[in-house]
């Protein structure tokens, strides 16, 4: 991450490990690969190849010099309306409706 050892574990244990929590385990590797190369569609504004996100995302993180900690922040905002809507939770009844309904007819897309 290019921080210093106290910031990292402080960035990780905060943001990083939570963000990985919000993806259920037995989804984890499949349902995190397609979150990440969602996240770069809106952030690109185009669709990256699948077997090119981890570049996109360095090159994304490179050319914007977002600092590491906004970064993550970023990403775990996204991550838990994204897993929100994959897994259907919301306390807002109207929401997991909708989630409900969207996970129904398989708009994973959407």
């Amino acid at each position: 991450m290019g921080l210093d050892s106290v910031k990292q574990i402080q960035v990780y244990n905060n943001i990083w490990r939570p963000t990985e929590i919000l993806f259920d385990y037995e989804h984890q590797s499949e349902l995190l690969d397609n979150f990440f190369r969602d996240y770069l569609t809106m952030k690109l504004a185009r669709i990256p190849k699948k077997n090119e996100v981890y570049k996109e995302f360095r090159s994304y993180h490179s050319a914007n010099k977002i600092p590491i900690n906004d970064l993550c922040q970023d990403i775990y905002s996204y991550a838990k309306h994204y897993t929100d809507m994959y897994f259907a939770r919301s306390s807002d009844p109207v929401l997991q409706s909708l989630y409900e309904d969207m996970k129904a007819i398989r708009m994973e897309v959407a």
